[in-house]
């Protein structure tokens, strides 16, 4: 996959010695295909696809292609604080957990090519699930006023996932089939509301 943006939530409980322990879920989506080839089984020799009606197009469906993916993790952390403020500061946190991750096809996709429809769908999403972890620092800032509290700073994910099919179409069978390291970089800024 490549660039994607995410939406999520989580529950952190600080101590009064600035440990952090939480659990998080995160929604990921957007990304367009690196790979071009996933659904090349269904296109002729010269890269055309066709529909029900034998009209055909070329390239379209991979422009129909982006990756989705979710996690849901537990983790611990630490603040360093750089003031008298103790509860800012440079935010070190580690989580570990599970992680899904498929191919999503437009609902134009299914329109335009029958294979595409139903559960034909499923043997070409190559969904897989598996180990994830992830590392991130930044800046924590938590306001005396609620509502100006913000985390904003780096993160990095690895994830090792297996097919959860037992056959894609394409590629074969899947039993046997070693883990994959998928790995993410990206910018995370978060609004805080402490309780």
């Amino acid at each position: 996959f490549k660039m994607n943006g995410s939406v999520g939530t989580g529950i952190t409980v600080k101590t009064p010695s600035n440990w952090l322990f939480g659990i998080s879920g995160n929604y990921c989506f957007g990304s367009a295909m690196r790979d071009s080839t996933i659904l090349d089984n269904l296109k002729d020799h010269n890269g055309y696809t066709y529909n029900s009606d034998g009209t055909s197009n070329q390239d379209y469906l991979n422009k129909e292609l982006e990756g989705r993916y979710w996690y849901v993790a537990a983790g611990v952390g630490y603040v360093i604080p750089v003031n008298r403020w103790k509860n800012s500061g440079i935010r070190i946190y580690v989580d570990f957990g599970i992680a899904q991750h498929k191919i999503h096809m437009g609902s134009q996709a299914a329109d335009y090519v029958p294979m595409l429809r139903g559960n034909y769908k499923k043997a070409y999403d190559r969904r897989s699930t598996g180990f994830h972890m992830s590392q991130s620092i930044g800046y924590l800032f938590i306001q005396r006023v609620r509502v100006a509290s913000f985390y904003a700073g780096l993160e990095f994910h690895e994830m090792w996932t297996k097919p959860d099919r037992n056959y894609i179409l394409g590629v074969g069978p899947t039993e046997g089939t070693k883990a994959k390291f998928s790995g993410l970089i990206g910018i995370k800024v978060a609004w805080i509301i402490p309780l």
